[in-house]
């Protein structure tokens, strides 16, 4: 597989992965999508447009990363939650 396709390919993994993981709250799965974004910012050779898309990507998933981390504090039983007096 040419380098150029590999790219893309990455590009569009992260985009799905971190769409996916947005609808189902999944941390983990949004690590991964921002991961594989991230490489791409740091590949010397990538084309400016798609470093631009990639850093979209990586900042849609750290901003879920950060809602679902938000919301899982915000539930009943998690860490910082007020307990009953």
């Amino acid at each position: 597989m040419a380098a150029a396709e590999r790219r893309s390919l990455t590009f569009t993994l992260s985009s799905v992965m971190i769409n996916l993981a947005s609808d189902t709250g999944s941390i983990e799965d949004l690590r991964a999508g921002v991961a594989w974004a991230t490489r791409l910012l740091h590949d010397g050779e990538a084309p400016a447009a798609l470093v631009a898309q990639a850093r979209y990507n990586r900042a849609n998933g750290l901003a879920g990363i950060f809602a679902a981390e938000e919301a899982g504090s915000r539930e009943p039983g998690a860490a910082g939650w007020p307990s009953p007096a």
